[in-house]
């Protein structure tokens, strides 16, 4: 929220909230940065966030590990979203997600607490279509060869039985 500050007035960010704690902090924040650049929208099914995804020109998968070392671990279902619909994302610069992010070139990763590193991040994907592109074109064929479970299935399913037989 913070980092939207940073951007020019054509960005946007989408955040899912609900009206408890954590989405009245995103809200108050929020009202400062202005309501067209920052939109709340209510937890929606897969569906409907797939098809609102698609539509996105860039993703963020942020998490505070000093707050918590646990969803950092598991942040498979947004960086896979976002791979299979080819949308660059900004990211936080913990060791699991930096080496998924550079190893595949799916986007950048920063110091999700430093609104200056996230806004630049988001000027270097969003204002080159060229490269935003590419990045696009690359995450979804690391999608389709790597980072779907099918691409996993068959020795995930070998090693399952070994261990049952055993």
């Amino acid at each position: 929220i913070e980092a939207m500050r940073r951007l020019p007035a054509a960005y946007r960010l989408v955040i899912f909230a609900r009206p408890d704690a954590y989405g009245d902090r995103c809200r108050a924040a929020a009202s400062s940065v202005g309501e067209r650049q920052v939109v709340f929208e209510a937890p929606v099914s897969y569906q409907a966030l797939l098809g609102m995804a698609a539509s996105a020109d860039l993703g963020c998968i942020f998490h505070d590990q000093d707050a918590s070392t646990g969803y950092f671990m598991a942040n498979a279902d947004r960086l896979g979203l976002f791979a299979a619909c080819g949308i660059p994302f900004v990211a936080s610069d913990v060791p699991n997600m930096e080496s998924v992010v550079y190893r595949w070139g799916l986007g950048e990763c920063v110091d999700a607490l430093s609104p200056d590193a996230v806004a630049a991040a988001f000027r270097r994907l969003g204002d080159c279509h060229l490269r935003r592109g590419e990045l696009g074109r690359r995450s979804q064929e690391a999608f389709r060869r790597e980072l779907n479970i099918e691409a996993h299935a068959p020795r995930l399913a070998a090693a399952l039985s070994e261990i049952v037989a055993s």
